[in-house]
């Protein structure tokens, strides 16, 4: 073998031999980093944040020391640089070796390479010298090894890898018997397997917050005897798990208080629970309500669901209504059913015949899009778009009026509206035996908020008719406000924006504004609404179910008084055909040849209350509204009189004795006794 490869060999194990130590030089330094986070974490208890940093410390450290031993060693990669290495190890060679690399291998000298061959240095110092590189390393190694192996394996992992939760991991160093085992506290969070989350952990907790029906595990050190809890009136005792106690719960359907007790030890957790909220669905197409003509073709309805935690199901659900005047029929159904298997966001689209739901002339059909999440409770809330209403034209509409495109009245709607809420309401009733408490009031509150919303859109449409005005020129504010009038705010906002007189008669035939008769009966119905809601919400839907009784009844007379549909620009009368032939109505001679009408007298407000008051033996109610009216009237001129009434409406409501309150009403309206103050001269002989 030359010397030119013996260098060469030689040159190759020192390499080795330097990225080696390199090597075990930088696990050493890194287990060292990592073994004094965990001793000073033992005595300290060190924050999560600074035991975090404690690996990527530990690796820059590693890295550093590994780069510099590698820096140190980077002569070894040179040939003269190894070979003066063994020259300074090996001085009988007299640079022998030096010179011979620098000759060619074909023009070495012979001589130098007997020279070179004599010293054997690859089994003198090479080894040797490998040896004492290598042995420091390893010894820092192992004391490093045998520091983390010494310390409690709970606090290596606490440094090693940092988890909320891993309070318990740290054992307590000179812990007193006395002392409470409340503290430390972990709480593992586990969500339903239908939620889809992740268990969460949380150290030394004092509010809690999960979806309802979690699982809820606390954790502490010590034995469980002598431990108690309790959580809304029902006490819960933990169990033992190794050295540890441990208490189990499920999250309840409202937030409440958990109270921990050891000894002398309390300790308070809120439960917050949060309730597994509805899919919000919203219904694309068709955007309006609508008419047909025919009962044929087919519609396109396109709609959004979307669920934090998954969609489970979608479909498209309708009621059909069929029939006239007080007689109507019913008929419901659901439409493509979709599966989405847990997708938090979906597209709903599809068509419906028109045909196959065997629709008649003067049928309506009134559908939306609900959709269910993956929650597989039975008493599960689902969400809905809102409602589209599609209505087939009856026989004749068209024959003698110019009908242009426009969506059903707002009275029709309403109706189908309210006939809706009134069967959600029947079935509400029908499942209450079945149902817990928490269950019925939730979808209790769900049909009031809509029995609400209805009230304060036929609220709009009574203050756009009394007014002219419509809605939609007005701002969000103002219709927030107008939709939570109440019927005496409603009628007199109207009545201030169609400028009636302070002492015009609203509530008695003679005076009454015909616009105002038409629409009495939605003010009836927007009373019943009040009811209806007020019932709902405090969790009563079989005491509801009478007051949306009344509401649909006067929606069907506001119908009946509103039987001509004028749905566009009536056509041109070319003729007057009656009138020609000599045999009109007396309405249609000209203004010049009718006979003259006597305007009605001016009723005070004495006498309206006089005539109202004879109607509380009669109709409590109808007196009432009287009543409400009549105070709206004397607002302005009579803020005292308006008090008084205030006080017998409220009597009457309350069904308390009204007859102080009728008298004071009654002495302030008709105002104070007349006197003449002027002396009148004597009389008679005087």
């Amino acid at each position: 073998m030359t010397p030119h490869q013996r260098v060469r060999r030689t040159r190759a194990v020192l390499i080795a031999a330097v990225v080696l130590r390199a090597i075990v030089w930088a696990g050493a330094a890194g287990l060292a980093v990592i073994g004094i986070a965990a001793l000073l974490d033992l005595v300290l208890d060190l924050p999560r944040v600074v035991r975090r940093l404690a690996v990527p410390v530990a690796v820059a450290t590693a890295a550093v020391v590994s780069l510099v031993l590698l820096w140190r060693g980077r002569r070894t990669r040179s040939l003269a640089a190894t070979a003066l290495w063994i020259e300074e190890h090996v001085p009988a060679l007299q640079y022998a070796l030096v010179t011979s690399l620098e000759q060619d291998a074909e023009r070495s000298s012979p001589l130098l390479a007997r020279e070179v061959d004599r010293h054997r240095w690859e089994t003198a110092i090479l080894p040797r010298a490998v040896t004492r590189a290598a042995i420091p390393a390893l010894v820092a190694l192992a004391v490093a090894t045998a520091m983390l192996l010494a310390l409690p394996g709970g606090v290596v992992a606490r440094v090693r890898a940092p988890r909320a939760g891993d309070a318990l991991e740290r054992p307590a160093i000179a812990r007193p018997p006395a002392a409470s085992r409340l503290s430390p506290l972990v709480a593992r969070i586990i969500p339903p397997p239908y939620a889809g989350l992740a268990t969460t952990s949380l150290e030394e907790p004092h509010t809690i917050e999960a979806l309802v029906g979690s699982r809820i595990e606390l954790e502490g050190r010590g034995e469980n005897d002598g431990i108690t809890a309790t959580v809304g009136g029902v006490d819960l005792s933990p169990t033992a798990r190794g050295s540890r106690w441990q208490l189990a719960l499920t999250m309840p359907a409202t937030s409440s208080a958990l109270r921990l007790r050891d000894r002398d030890f309390d300790r308070f957790i809120v439960l917050d629970a949060r309730p597994d909220s509805a899919p919000v669905v919203a219904m694309l197409a068709p955007t309006r309500d609508t008419i047909l003509r025919t009962p044929a073709g087919r519609i396109a309805v396109r709609g959004e669901a979307r669920d934090g935690l998954g969609l489970a199901s979608s479909w498209l659900e309708y009621i059909v209504s069929s029939g006239q005047g007080e007689s109507f029929r019913f008929r419901s159904g659901v439409l493509a059913r979709r599966d989405h298997g847990g997708a938090r966001q979906a597209t709903i689209e599809t068509a419906v015949a028109i045909e196959s739901l065997g629709l008649m002339p003067g049928d309506v059909v009134h559908m939306r899009l609900v959709a269910r999440d993956r929650n597989p409770a039975r008493d599960a809330g689902t969400g809905a778009s809102e409602t589209r209403v599609v209505r087939i034209a009856r026989l004749g509409e068209y024959d003698s009026v110019a009908v242009e495109g426009a969506p059903p009245p707002d009275a029709d709607t309403a109706a189908i509206s309210q006939r809706m809420l009134i069967l959600l309401t029947e079935a509400l009733v029908s499942r209450e035996p079945r149902l817990s408490r928490d269950t019925l009031v939730r979808e209790s509150r769900a049909i009031g908020d809509d029995q609400s919303r209805l009230r304060r859109r036929v609220g709009e449409i009574i203050f756009s008719r009394l007014t002219g005005e419509e809605g939609a020129e007005h701002s969000h504010e103002e219709e927030e406000r107008r939709g939570a009038m109440t019927a005496e705010e409603l009628l007199k906002a109207a009545q201030e924006a169609t400028e009636h007189g302070a002492g015009e008669v609203l509530d008695f035939a003679e005076g009454e504004s015909p616009v105002v008769a038409i629409n009495r009966p939605l003010l009836e119905a927007y009373n019943a609404m009040w009811s209806a809601a007020s019932e709902l919400n405090i969790g009563a839907p079989r005491r509801a179910l009478p007051h949306m009784y009344v509401a649909l009844a006067a929606i069907e007379r506001a119908r009946q008084a509103e039987r001509v549909y004028l749905r566009g620009r009536p056509a041109a009368v070319v003729v007057d055909v009656n009138r020609a032939r000599l045999a009109g109505k007396r309405d249609s001679l000209p203004p010049a040849t009718r006979a003259p009408v006597a305007a009605p007298g001016r009723v005070t407000p004495a006498e309206r209350f006089a005539r109202a008051s004879a109607l509380i033996a009669q109709d409590r109610q109808a007196a009432v509204d009287s009543l409400m009216l009549l105070r709206i009237e004397v607002l302005d001129t009579s803020p005292a009189g308006a008090t008084a009434l205030g006080a017998v409406i409220a009597s009457l409501r309350e069904g308390r004795d009204v007859t102080g309150a009728l008298a004071r009403a009654r002495h302030v309206l008709a105002g104070a006794p007349r006197s003449d103050s002027v002396m009148r001269p004597w009389g008679g002989a005087w």
